[in-house]
């Protein structure tokens, strides 16, 4: 059976469809379900080491992720021996394991494991794009209602990597 919203979105389409000037009918509701995160660093840098972690948002119905961010609020440069990564995870709501969607790295070697790329040196004013889960075991990246989405940053060598003051993880999904 189909969830709420999926009915709602079905209704609206019947509706917004039979009008002979909308020809976009889909998109429009499509877009109407979307709903955007954004958690930022505020004026004070993470540090070079250590592991931390950034709540975003928590979700009552099933949501689709559909596209992850880095917006960076000032330069970092990759390096191959102090590096970070940054994933966007979920757990159900009495914590459990972590689910990762998203991840990508600042290693200067390119890492071709289970998430292709690294997001180069970081410039403000340049978004960096956060690769989803290329080999998911979640059907589409859909996340179940009642879970914690965050934002996980792992500093990795001797020195670590500082997350520049004023960077912002934004994250955008639909609801399913």
């Amino acid at each position: 059976m189909a969830s709420d919203r999926t009915q709602y979105k079905q209704v609206l389409i019947g509706m917004v469809g039979a009008l002979r000037t909308v020809v976009n009918s889909f998109q429009m509701v499509a877009q109407d379900a979307q709903r955007f995160s954004e958690t930022q660093l505020g004026s004070t840098a993470q540090a070079a080491t250590g592991t931390f972690n950034y709540s975003a948002a928590r979700v009552e119905r099933p949501i689709l992720v559909k596209e992850c961010r880095i917006i960076p609020g000032g330069a970092l440069t990759l390096n191959a021996t102090n590096y970070q990564t940054v994933t966007l995870n979920y757990t159900n709501d009495n914590g459990g394991a972590a689910v990762i969607l998203a991840q990508t790295n600042t290693n200067a070697v390119l890492n071709t494991t289970s998430f292709p790329g690294n997001t180069g040196t970081w410039a403000q004013g340049t978004s960096i794009l956060v690769p989803l889960q290329p080999n998911s075991a979640i059907s589409n990246l859909v996340v179940p209602s009642g879970s914690q989405l965050y934002w996980s940053v792992v500093n990795t060598g001797a020195g670590g990597v500082a997350v520049p003051a004023g960077t912002a993880f934004q994250l955008l999904w639909e609801e399913v």
